[in-house]
């Protein structure tokens, strides 16, 4: 994290920037220190349609789903969650999902 702080600093200059892959309460606690304007999205599923998606993609790196699931929620990801200020519900189509995107960026004053 620390890294890529001074390359989140100067692309926050001119655009806005999304940081993808949070899972831990000290990376966002980290961030938000670094950036007080920081809006925190988090994106949700049901189990079962992340399930199908992890399942369905086959990358090597998923690994056994519940023991996926477990190591994530283990490193803080609900308290992430908890703590956003917006979720975005990710349980239907691609479509819907960018549809879902943009109606809350533009709810939040991003065009």
């Amino acid at each position: 994290m620390e890294r890529l702080l001074p390359d989140i600093e100067a692309a926050v200059e001119h655009n806005h920037v999304v940081i993808d892959g949070l899972r831990q309460i000290e990376e966002l606690e980290r961030l938000q220190s670094s950036q007080p304007r920081m809006i925190v999205i988090a994106v949700d599923a049901s189990e079962s349609q992340r399930r199908e998606r992890i399942n369905s993609r086959l990358r090597p790196d998923d690994g056994n789903f519940d023991e996926r699931e477990a190591r994530e929620w283990g490193w803080g990801l609900e308290m992430v969650m908890q703590l956003a200020d917006l979720t975005i519900k990710n349980d239907g189509t691609e479509d819907d999902f960018k549809a879902s995107i943009v109606h809350s960026l533009h709810s939040i004053g991003v065009e």
